[in-house]
């Protein structure tokens, strides 16, 4: 498995969380200002991409969580924007690094199926009383020790992201193997 970058899309705090293969190595939280302009914004956090990039020349895949929605809305026209511009950004590099990385999305529940604990209860307490982002947490903190106390949620999310691309990668390395 590759070394890979997956990204929870925000257009004001981006989480990125770097895997050499299946293996965590780091994580990042890109703020960009609010009163910032959207176009703007995103070139600042497509920046900050590029010298993750070019600090950990071994990337070879991009992850992205695909069109996020909250509370089941559609996504902001501006999520949709800035997942089309990380993906351009990817797949055909900048006038300055010419990188093609691999390109993978995955949907919301996609996500959160991968890292929600199963027959997992606290006494006197139940899964099922969970949310989508309780659950996404609480599977981080047992898969990598990490802590939603101590980290921004953007940050678990996309942790979360890039389990599920090494689960679906591993998943499918497995079913070709019949």
């Amino acid at each position: 498995m590759a070394a890979f970058i997956a990204i929870d899309p925000a257009t004001y705090q981006t989480g990125v969380a770097y895997f050499n293969g299946s293996r965590l190595v780091d994580h990042w939280l890109i703020t960009v200002k609010q009163c910032t302009e959207i176009e703007e914004r995103i070139k600042a956090i497509v920046g900050e991409l590029e010298k993750i990039a070019v600090a950990h020349s071994e990337i070879r895949e991009v992850v992205c969580e695909k069109l996020p929605t909250m509370s089941g809305r559609a996504p902001s026209p501006e999520v949709v924007t800035l997942i089309r511009r990380l993906k351009k950004w990817a797949t055909k590099g900048t006038v300055t690094q010419g990188h093609r990385f691999v390109w993978s999305e995955y949907h919301p529940s996609t996500i959160v199926a991968s890292v929600r604990p199963r027959g997992f209860n606290k006494p006197g307490e139940s899964l099922r009383d969970k949310s989508s982002k309780e659950l996404m947490a609480l599977g981080v903190n047992l898969l990598y020790s990490v802590d939603a106390n101590v980290y921004d949620q953007n940050v678990i999310d996309a942790i979360a992201v890039g389990h599920c691309h090494v689960s679906k990668t591993y998943e499918a390395e497995l079913l070709s193997n019949y």
